[in-house]
């Protein structure tokens, strides 16, 4: 099986409760969905928090579309992802 790619198409507007809309690669434009990134320095049980305040932040943005939410924990070297409800 091969994996499709992921396209970043523009920077989200402000309000949009995220930072990037996101297509897969080879689906139109209009097709895309919000990506909310962020980073946590140190504090391996921040993630989880910080993830909860990512998926309700994009929950809570004008733009309604389906989003993802990614944290990256640099200390703990772990990554998680998740999508609002």
């Amino acid at each position: 099986m091969v994996s499709k790619g992921f396209v970043i198409r523009r920077r989200a507007h402000h309000g949009s409760g995220s930072d990037y809309l996101v297509t897969r690669s080879g689906e139109p434009a209009n097709d895309f969905f919000k990506l909310e990134v962020s980073g946590v320095a140190r504090g391996h049980e921040r993630l989880r928090s910080r993830l909860g305040e990512k998926l309700r932040q994009l929950s809570k943005g004008d733009l309604a579309r389906p989003g993802i939410a990614v944290v990256v924990g640099f200390e703990a070297a772990q990554i998680l992802i998740g999508a609002p409800s």
